[in-house]
């Protein structure tokens, strides 16, 4: 179940958030704005221009060898194995992808699957890791983009409660500096001009979330604290701005991991300032018999959307005590109704030492005497006073008030760390506003940054003419991949093949699996002499001489490329010339993409490679045939491809209506063979059947890697 090694199905947990809601407690699922694990690849795979591509083409974050061993694991992932053996996954850990979120049908298909958990599910929110559909990456690089931004968070608000009324929002916070006026992370006041997307992204309740903090000097965005002082004066200003615009704000305060005292003044300082806790800190903090009690019962003086700063503060409390506490920057007020109010004095007992680091595990001694005056207005009336403060045990008591004029003194009772003097008055009152659930319209600006942004997609092309398509690349970023001379050299004559059968070396690539070569391979050679070695070309499970590739009848680079090294390039070339027979399946990392160009490895294929950004989309899909307009039975189509140039003496073997897709040659005493078609796409409609999932496909690839 997401980061932890427990494992659940769908009735165990659709149980356990059932029983949640019978005792009032919500349920809150873990999102994410990028894509994770084999499904999320398989999406690449379905719609490759759904994903930010890079300058060669390539999904950002393009995996590394090993990520495609991963992959495969999870795809055939048996949880009932792993039961009966005793092994435990602790991560599901798998390689992630970044979505293109400038596309409109990107975030759609990201609400979608949010709305359909919470229907499965009965989820009453999602907090988001790495804020929610903000569009990192979409460059490269991990800013925000604030007309992207906006667009995507109004939609995704108004789609989750159009569908699911009431549903929580949270976002874990990585707020770009450029979202307030002085550079820091966050802003310092309700007047800091902000960022659209910042104000959007709180808009109608949604949370915020300070994941820094638990690190050892604790930090909000950018900006880390020091001193105890510097994070109570920042933060209640940090806090107050988020609750301006609608927003809740919470951390994650890592308790546990340093010292007692460190702890309680961590959680104490950031709950008496308004923010609320991740998992179970409370249950680490001290201080209090029992802080959730304390929390729920007292929570609208604490984290009421209605509190707000006292105006001019020092001017109408102000506190006398042998120690000096910190007082002013936390009063707050609480208007309820028209004719009644709350001013809430928080009071914080200081560290002994300012340092966070130099804390230590010195508390101060207790606060035994205090007094608190509050100016009251000629047209109000205090009706009640109250003294509340986490302890053993926690307080809740009420004050008797000492009235002199329009002054009134009231005498704390002894409290440890934090105390509350919440003042009851009547008047007349202006009830505030709840803030909207939506910011005000997109800008002509920002339209036009999102529209720019849109404009430098890098995408797949529709190929203008199938047999020579205009080249995708931008030579200024799109240079050739230098293929240096290979320190292999072949030192004593060897013959390719071993023992009798066929042995097999297939390097998988990010999308071998959608070949079915293995069922391919059965149904070309007899199984009793077929023997198959996977490889993902990590150094340590892949040949590293000519011996090591000698051994094998047929070497498959099944969507393979970009981690084939120079020596491997010159070892497959030397292969093929001695008489192996090498067949590579075109895919989002092989022949251009996988750069392929210039290298050894080309001169022994039998197309032309062209450099990175090789693959087109059809103009309408194709279907495929072992000759020009002929068509195998079921009408089997193709939708994406290489544009490569046959070489001379190459033989078309394949083609897609009239485009020949797969291409022989014989080289010296060995033969290569290339499929230019792609596993990419999916069938539009009920009625289409992509090649690969066609009943005729095993048999065709069968004969090209076998006997073509």
């Amino acid at each position: 179940s997401s980061q932890s090694g427990r494992y659940e199905n769908t009735a165990m947990l659709q149980y356990a958030i059932e029983t949640a809601h019978r005792h009032g407690i919500k349920a809150i699922t873990y999102g994410k704005a990028m894509s994770y694990g084999h499904r999320a690849w398989e999406i690449v795979r379905r719609h490759p221009d759904w994903f930010g591509l890079d300058p060669y083409g390539r999904p950002m974050a393009m995996p590394a060898d090993q990520w495609v061993d991963l992959l495969d694991q999870w795809r055939h992932y048996d949880v009932l194995a792993d039961l009966k053996s005793g092994k435990s996954h602790g991560e599901y850990w798998v390689p992630r992808g970044y979505p293109d979120h400038r596309l409109i049908e990107v975030i759609d298909h990201g609400i979608d699957q949010v709305i359909g958990s919470a229907r499965l599910f009965s989820w009453d929110g999602v907090r988001f890791d790495s804020s929610g559909f903000r569009a990192y990456y979409i460059d490269g690089t991990k800013d925000g983009r604030d007309g992207v931004n906006i667009r995507s968070m109004k939609r995704l608000k108004k789609r989750l409660w159009d569908e699911v009324p009431g549903f929580l929002i949270g976002h874990n916070t990585r707020i770009p500096p450029y979202l307030s006026k002085d550079g820091r992370a966050y802003p310092l006041n309700p007047s800091d001009p902000t960022g659209h997307e910042f104000r959007e992204t709180l808009a109608g309740g949604c949370l915020w979330m300070g994941e820094g903090f638990r690190e050892k000097a604790p930090r909000n965005g950018t900006v880390r604290y020091t001193t105890w002082s510097q994070f109570a004066r920042d933060e209640v200003r940090c806090i107050r701005t988020i609750k301006h615009y609608g927003g809740h704000f919470c951390y994650s305060y890592g308790l546990g991991q340093r010292g007692e005292v460190e702890d309680l003044y961590r959680f104490t300082i950031g709950t008496m300032i308004g923010a609320h806790q991740y998992g179970l800190d409370h249950l680490r903090a001290g201080g209090s018999e029992d802080w959730g009690r304390f929390l729920t019962r007292w929570s609208g003086f604490i984290w009421g959307h209605r509190l707000r700063a006292l105006a001019d503060a020092g001017k109408r409390v102000s506190v006398e005590s042998p120690r000096p506490l910190w007082w002013e920057p936390f009063v707050n007020e609480r208007i309820v109704s028209p004719v009644r109010r709350y001013v809430i004095v928080n009071l914080l007992n200081p560290p002994v030492i300012d340092q966070i680091e130099k804390t230590g595990d010195q508390l101060p001694p207790p606060v035994e005497t205090a007094t608190v005056a509050l100016h009251i207005p000629p047209d109000e009336t205090l009706k009640k006073v109250y003294f509340l403060s986490p302890g053993s045990p926690n307080r809740a008591e009420p004050l008797a008030a000492r009235q002199n004029g329009n002054v009134a003194l009231m005498k704390l009772e002894p409290f440890d760390i934090w105390a509350m003097v919440v003042c009851e008055l009547e008047g007349r009152y202006q009830v505030p506003e709840t803030p909207p659930r939506f910011t005000e319209p997109m800008s002509a600006d920002e339209i036009a940054e999102l529209k720019d942004w849109q404009r430098k997609r890098i995408t797949i092309n529709v190929a203008d003419n199938m047999l020579n398509p205009t080249p995708q690349h931008d030579p200024s970023q799109v240079k050739l991949k230098q293929h240096p001379e290979s320190t292999v050299e072949l030192s004593e004559p060897l013959s390719v093949g071993g023992d009798p059968g066929l042995d097999v070396l297939i390097f998988k690539g990010l999308h071998h699996y959608a070949y079915r070569i293995p069922e391919a391979l059965d149904r070309a050679a007899p199984a009793s002499g077929l023997r198959i070695t996977e490889t993902t070309g990590r150094e340590a499970d892949r040949p590293n001489d000519h011996r090591g590739f000698f051994q094998y009848d047929l070497i498959i680079l099944a969507d393979y490329g970009d981690g084939l090294r120079a020596d491997t390039h010159h070892l497959l070339a030397d292969y093929v010339t001695a008489g192996g027979r090498l067949v590579v399946l075109g895919g989002i990392g092989c022949l251009g993409q996988g750069f392929y160009k210039g290298s050894a490895l080309e001169t022994v294929l039998p197309v032309e490679v062209r450099v990175a950004r090789d693959i087109y989309r059809l103009p309408q899909p194709l279907p495929l045939g072992p000759r020009a307009k002929e068509v195998f039975p079921g009408l089997p189509l193709l939708y994406y491809y290489h544009a490569v140039r046959p070489h001379p003496d190459a033989t078309p073997l394949l083609f897609a209506g009239s485009l020949p897709v797969a291409y022989g040659r014989q080289v010296g005493k060995g033969r290569s063979v290339v499929f230019a078609g792609t596993t990419l796409g999916e069938a539009r409609n009920d009625t289409e059947t992509p090649f690969w999932q066609s009943q005729r496909w095993p048999q065709v690839l069968g004969e090209l890697l076998v006997n073509q």
